[in-house]
């Protein structure tokens, strides 16, 4: 069993998957009003010296699937901290191979830019 498996949530179909980007209620890691995540997320996660290309194409698909959980605690109102936390926690069990050091960064980082920058579009939004 993968990692991510052992991470997520919500056990989502193709089908399930495809509504929720049809309908719009998840939408990956990019900000459709804002700034986009994925492009930035690909091209850091391609340049890591010793990660080939086929890690890092599955490790970038494993962070997508913990964005579409996040949109869906976002949706359904799980609160603006704690969506932002187990995202951030996510993040940080998925990085299980690297050094505490750095998963704790990584995963503080991304609370902090998180709660930063998606305030003002989560409070638009509800």
């Amino acid at each position: 069993m993968r990692s991510i498996d052992k991470i997520l949530e919500y056990s989502l179909t193709k089908q399930e998957l495809g509504a929720l980007f049809y309908w719009e209620i998840v939408n990956g890691c990019w900000w459709k009003w804002g700034i986009s995540f994925d492009k930035i997320l690909k091209d850091n996660l391609e340049i890591i010296p010793w990660f080939g290309k086929k890690k890092s194409e599955k490790l970038y698909e494993d962070i997508r699937m913990i964005c579409v959980e996040h949109d869906i605690d976002f949706r359904f109102s799980k609160g603006f901290y704690k969506s932002n936390y187990k995202f951030a926690s996510k993040i940080y069990k998925l990085l299980h191979w690297a050094k505490f050091s750095h998963r704790f960064s990584i995963k503080f980082i991304c609370f902090f830019l998180l709660c930063k920058y998606w305030k003002e579009f989560y409070f638009i939004k509800k």
